[in-house]
C-alpha cells in the first residue's frame, strides 16, 4: 500500500481527535474519554434542539399571556430568541462540566 507523506486526511485526523484511531498504545482511559466525548456530542446534537424548543415556546407563552397594558420596546421574537440561545449554551457549558468531571487528571 503505498501512502502519500504530508498532513494526513481530515477523517483520519478526526478520528485521532477523538481517539478513535485504534493506537494500540492508547490508553483504556484515553478511549473511555472518547466514548463518553461521543456521548456527550450526541446528546448535545440530540437533545439541544428539542430543549430550546421548549425554552422558546415557554418564552413565548410567557409573552403573550403577559398583561395587556405591557408594551416592552424589544421585538415580538426576541424573548425566544434569547430563550433558545441561553438554553444552548447552558446545557453546553453543563456537558462540559461533565466532561471535566469525567477526565483524568
Amino acid at each position: 500500500m503505498h501512502t502519500m507523506p504530508g498532513r494526513p486526511r481530515g477523517s483520519t485526523r478526526l478520528a485521532r481527535a477523538l481517539g478513535l484511531d485504534g493506537n494500540p498504545l492508547r490508553r483504556a482511559s484515553d478511549r473511555a474519554e472518547a466514548w463518553i466525548r461521543i456521548g456527550l456530542l450526541a446528546v448535545f446534537l440530540i437533545a439541544g434542539p428539542m430543549v430550546a424548543l421548549g425554552a422558546g415556546g415557554w418564552a413565548y407563552h410567557a409573552e403573550i399571556t403577559a398583561a395587556p397594558g405591557q408594551d416592552a420596546a424589544s421585538s415580538a421574537g426576541s424573548s425566544e430568541v434569547l430563550a433558545v440561545i441561553m438554553t444552548l449554551a447552558l446545557m453546553a457549558l453543563g456537558l462540559l462540566a461533565v466532561l471535566r468531571l469525567v477526565r483524568p487528571s
